[in-house]
């Protein structure tokens, strides 16, 4: 097989957006994830061990004992072969392999001879990735005791990921926390800084809602909380990301996304609410939002500093009339009103 080619994953494009769903992608080491790996080249008496995350161009790496490489290129990745099945990736002699005879991890350092994968499955029951063992020496057979030990592991992984991730959701609307929001959007940035890609971030409050809250209470203000939260989310893109920021307040991170991009995307967002009348209480609340956009620039890219411009022209919106959306400059202050 060619090095820059690799056996297409069947809904891969799914696959991805609930990987990135558990915001665990280029997060630093953490010993709950170092044990597991420990115990799995234990349990094998093997060399090396990994948890392996199958990302769209790259496999990465949140745990890894006894070589030093963080990341490779997917095509070079044993683990993006254990995205096809939920059983067993077996490997006993990589260098008989045609398959991975010619893999730099194979002709190169670390030598990789061996290779067990149990994959990571979702509750959703995509593959994320491997659990991983290596070894320098090729190995004639896996027992049944072996697979049932790395089975359990990958469960852990699994299970730790999955309570990680429901405690990153505003439990009212299901997006991410602010707390969440912000670590989300850090390692995003991070991400478009290493890689040269354009980010941009917009603020969104919903108008008058402490009005809401007065006239109709606050049942219906969490309702109405939870139908802009899915209206947010119909209109975005599956890699796009988002958060309940404050008490009506909501930020949206877009990758990938230019100053104007973000904005067309806002304004889409402004029409997709207004458009949106929400049934409370026996009656019909027109709701409308206002919002900020700003974008990071590389070199400087933050995501502090750009959700702070937003929220700057977040508030721009409401002096102005509300039901707007505003873009961030340092002076002047432009405003997409509504129609």
């Amino acid at each position: 097989m060619m090095l820059d080619a690799y056996p297409p994953c069947p809904n891969d494009a799914a696959r991805l957006v609930a990987l990135h769903a558990y915001g665990i992608l280029d997060t630093p080491a953490e010993q709950t994830f170092d044990g597991i790996t420990w115990l799995a080249q234990t349990m094998l008496d093997a060399p090396m061990s990994a948890i392996s995350l199958v990302d769209r161009d790259r496999q990465w790496f949140k745990s890894h004992q006894n070589f030093e490489i963080t990341e490779t290129a997917r095509s070079a990745s044993f683990c993006t072969h254990a995205l096809l099945s939920e059983h067993p990736f077996i490997v006993l002699d990589a260098l008989a392999d045609p398959r991975f005879s010619q893999n730099p991890m194979v002709t190169g350092a670390p030598h990789v001879r061996f290779y067990l994968g149990m994959p990571l499955i979702s509750r959703e029951r995509f593959v994320l990735g491997a659990l991983c063992v290596y070894d320098t020496v090729s190995r004639k057979v896996v027992t049944s005791d072996q697979l049932h030990a790395m089975n359990i592991l990958a469960r852990q992984v699994i299970d730790t990921m999955e309570l990680r991730k429901i405690a990153r959701h505003d439990g009212l609307t299901n997006l991410l926390s602010a707390v969440a929001f912000r670590r989300t959007a850090a390692v995003e940035v991070e991400r478009a800084r290493r890689y040269g890609r354009q980010v941009s971030v917009t603020v969104l409050d919903i108008d008058h809602f402490k009005t809401i809250n007065d006239t109709y209470g606050h049942a219906a203000g969490d309702y109405i909380l939870r139908n802009v939260a899915a209206i947010i989310k119909e209109e975005l893109r599956p890699f796009d990301i988002v958060g309940r920021t404050g008490g009506e307040e909501f930020a949206i991170l877009f990758p990938d996304t230019d100053f104007d991009g973000a904005l067309a995307a806002a304004e889409r967002l402004r029409q997709a609410i207004a458009a949106s009348p929400i049934a409370v209480s026996g009656t019909t609340v027109s709701v409308t939002a206002s919002l900020g956009v700003a974008d990071c620039r590389c070199g400087e890219i933050k995501s502090d500093p750009a959700l702070a411009q937003a929220d700057h022209a977040m508030y721009r919106s409401k002096k102005e009339g509300r039901n707007r959306v505003t873009a961030y400059a340092s002076e002047p202050l432009s405003s997409v009103t509504a129609a």
